[in-house]
């Protein structure tokens, strides 16, 4: 059983400027871990936003740390529409080794009655994963399945057929 107790408290010192700070107890086969974070928040204008933190979270003999960073635009038009960008970038270190990462994300609206979300990322350990959301109010979803069902089958079908013409020149 796994039991984690944290708390949280912001501190807004000035109106562009809120700094956080974090606290937690995580309890694990009889072992006990503690962590601490603290944040930063400001904000450029009404459009801007960077977000700085960084934490340290210890166990038995262990110890790991972390930080990132975040920078947020949003669109134009806000607050009338809710499109942003973002783009981050993260360190953690444990055992002596460090991984550091990157993301992208954005969240738009293309055409009236859909929204979409892209998010994009990426380790120094070369791992990383694309993420599309689309959501409608109108009946394209299907439509846009479909486009990509029949996009994916032909790029699977041109795969299949590369093979087969490699494994039959091999004779």
């Amino acid at each position: 059983m796994i039991y984690t107790v944290h708390s949280n408290t912001k501190l807004r010192n000035l109106k562009q400027n809120v700094a956080e700070c974090g606290v937690s107890l995580t309890s694990y086969d009889n072992k006990y871990y503690v962590g601490a974070k603290l944040g930063d928040t400001v904000l450029v204008g009404k459009r801007l936003k960077f977000v700085v933190n960084a934490g340290q979270m210890r166990g038995p003999g262990q110890v790991a740390y972390g930080g990132t960073f975040e920078a947020t635009l949003k669109g134009g038009d806000y607050p009338v529409r809710d499109d942003k960008i973002s783009l981050s970038m993260s360190a953690l270190s444990f055992k002596n080794e460090m991984v550091l990462g990157g993301g992208f994300q954005s969240e738009f609206r293309p055409i009236r009655g859909m929204r979409m979300a892209v998010n994009a990322n990426l380790n120094s350990q070369n791992t990383g994963q694309v993420n599309i959301k689309i959501s409608s109010s109108e009946h394209i979803e299907i439509a846009l399945v479909a486009v990509f069902s029949i996009f994916r089958a032909i790029l699977r079908k041109k795969v299949t057929e590369n093979k087969s013409r490699e494994l039959l020149k091999r004779g």
